[in-house]
């Protein structure tokens, strides 16, 4: 007996044996590699190498990198922290959508809309039908304030 490429090759006296029914090969000199009788067998075969795989072990749990979805929502992002920043250094004046434009705050308004759902009271006042000015009216509640210290 003679192995080749992972798969059993039976040798007799009549010649090469299939791998899977045990009858003689007939000898073709072009299919001298074969190694069953018919297209059934080569079917057989194949199937019964798959069932000897092994399976995929089951996944192990994957330990997550990085912040955790509420150390998520609870930070802010570095443009928040920019519009806040330019709202208290504006004061009472605000802050146009110029102004944002001009220290390169791109989507302000979804920057606002995060400050104010923390709890900062920013008023929006519209000068023309494409600017508005931004004020921050006052502090925000005392715990935004101890979360925005730490920033």
């Amino acid at each position: 007996m003679s192995q080749s490429a992972n798969v059993r090759v039976h040798e007799s006296q009549e010649g090469i044996l299939c791998a899977v029914c045990g009858n003689p090969l007939p000898a073709r000199p072009e299919r001298r590699y074969r190694r069953h009788c018919s297209p059934a067998c080569r079917v057989k075969g194949w199937h019964a190498m798959q069932a000897r795989l092994p399976l995929d072990p089951a996944p192990e749990p994957v330990m997550p990198i990085g912040p955790t979805p509420e150390q998520i929502r609870k930070s802010h992002k570095p443009g928040t922290i920019k519009v806040l920043r330019l709202l208290q250094a504006a004061g009472a004046r605000g802050v146009t959508t110029r102004g944002f434009l001009g220290a390169f705050i791109g989507n302000h308004k979804a920057r606002i809309y995060e400050l104010r759902a923390v709890g900062w009271p920013i008023q929006r006042v519209d000068e023309s039908s494409h600017s508005s000015r931004y004020t921050l009216l006052g502090p925000p509640p005392p715990d935004v304030q101890a979360q925005m210290a730490s920033v």
